[in-house]
């Protein structure tokens, strides 16, 4: 596949921040693809200067490629240049699977899975919201074998709940906006998870991001009528769990904490017991987590890392370990759908997802097409 020509510019994301997108010229069309940002971002993520990226990029020859094996070597021999070549990529691999008659998923020689499960967020908090509740994310995951069933029993939870309650609009990603506390918010979503495995006859699951970084100061977790050290964090979401029924628990520690997430883990067997802020999609910090015992579950953003070789042999890794991975979207996010062929391509269990908003909404009929 011979690249004639790439233009990387400045657009804006949904969040009305500065993102990058390239458009990407071949003999057989033009491809765009662009890249997310994120609010809540770990300490340990990389981050990338936008403007010294288009520059480079747009500086960039690019060899003719011909395999997605030649994809990953590029970002290896530009990754010294320190640049968000992640849009980039995502082009190739769309250029890519077009040239072969393939999607893009099919490029990473898997199969298709039987179905693709969700977290779909309902209410939204802390620095994605202006509301009473420091945790970030309250999700629902409804597991039937329909994707389109899945979708439509998210839907009618958000629907439900913002009927119901006193709501105040969406937040960046699509979740409700309440003055509720965060045990009003459980106590309400439990209510309408259970009015939905009634109508729906299916089970349906509850989970919380804590990010909980980002509201830890002084070693302590700063709630509004209170703060808690280490130990009373761990009673505190603890009994959440417990009293609300909570399956998936993402970021409940500070994002140095291991020993805590490991205290969490064996404490909680049978739940999953996240990483984000904690691994940032790294095969470094993931391996410690591993030699922790801190995690059973992991949060993949091919945008914390900067390269999806790395996410690749991140993704492969975990399933070795026989950690359930989660691919995720940002909340600056960009209309790009590519993330929706990652999910497949990269065989992860699970994707966590907004359910409005076209940034949002584009990814979710991506994969409604791919699993069609």
């Amino acid at each position: 596949m011979k690249i004639q020509k790439l233009i990387a510019r400045e657009i804006l994301n949904s969040a009305g921040k500065i993102s990058i997108e390239v458009k990407l010229f071949t003999p057989l069309g033009v491809f765009i693809s662009a890249s997310p940002s994120g609010t809540s971002s770990g300490k340990h993520e990389v981050k990338f200067d936008i403007k010294k990226s288009i520059k480079m990029l747009n500086k960039m020859i690019v060899p003719e490629i011909n395999s997605i094996e030649e994809i990953f070597e590029l970002e290896k021999k530009f990754e010294k240049n320190q640049i968000n070549t992640l849009p980039l990529i995502y082009a190739l691999i769309k250029a890519l699977a077009f040239e072969k008659a393939k999607q893009p998923w099919e490029l990473f020689n898997v199969q298709l899975p039987s179905k693709v499960l969700m977290f779909n967020k309902i209410v939204g908090g802390g620095l994605h919201a202006r509301a009473l509740t420091k945790f970030q994310e309250f999700l629902v995951c409804p597991i039937s074998d329909s994707f389109d069933k899945n979708l439509e029993i998210a839907y009618d939870i958000h629907k439900s709940f913002g009927e119901e309650f006193e709501v105040f609009g969406r937040d960046l990603e699509g979740g409700w906006v309440t003055r509720m506390t965060t045990e009003e918010i459980l106590e309400a979503l439990n209510k309408k998870i259970n009015e939905a495995k009634i109508k729906y006859k299916v089970d349906i699951l509850l989970g919380v991001d804590v990010a909980a970084s980002s509201f830890f100061k002084n070693k302590k977790y700063g709630y509004n009528s209170k703060k808690l050290d280490t130990n009373q964090q761990i009673e505190y979401i603890s009994d959440l769990i417990e009293k609300y029924n909570i399956y998936y628990i993402e970021d409940p520690f500070n994002e140095e904490d291991f020993d805590s997430f490991k205290i969490f883990k064996n404490k909680f067997p049978n739940k999953m017991i996240c990483g984000d802020d904690l691994t940032v999609t790294s095969i470094p910090l993931f391996m410690k987590a591993i030699k922790k015992d801190a995690i059973n579950s992991i949060i993949v953003k091919p945008n914390q890392v900067g390269y999806i070789y790395k996410t690749k042999e991140l993704c492969e890794i975990a399933k070795r370990y026989k950690v359930k991975t989660i691919i995720s979207h940002r909340s600056q996010e960009t209309n790009d759908d590519t993330l929706s062929d990652m999910c497949i391509g990269l065989n992860c269990d699970f994707m966590k997802i907004g359910l409005f908003g076209g940034e949002r909404v584009a990814k979710l009929n991506r994969l409604k097409e791919i699993l069609r």
